[in-house]
């Protein structure tokens, strides 16, 4: 079960954002040690950040041209593949 509530969602959201610059440095860092890939987790929501069970890992290639900029792309571009298919599955279960 999972609830949209909107205390929990403007949480989520802030916790979020303050993550952005965390993932900015991740990619980076990715970049700097030559990383092959790099992909999402989609997951439940629960009170602590990032720690609800998994219902989704995907991954892709990281190219050796790639700029931090192109990370972020192919990040978005997984999200974008996957999150309709993950809504549509879970709302399907309801």
């Amino acid at each position: 079960i999972f609830t949209i509530v909107g205390f929990t969602i403007r949480k989520k959201i802030a916790e979020s954002k303050m993550k952005s610059a965390e993932n900015e440095a991740k990619r980076i860092i990715e970049l700097a040690n030559k990383e092959a890939e790099t992909g999402i987790t989609i997951h439940f929501v629960n009170e602590n950040y990032d720690e609800g069970a998994i219902i989704l890992q995907a991954t892709t290639p990281v190219e050796a041209y790639y700029t931090a900029e192109d990370i972020a792309k192919a990040v978005q571009a997984l999200e974008y593949k996957h999150f309709p298919i993950v809504i549509e599955q879970l709302l399907a279960k309801k």
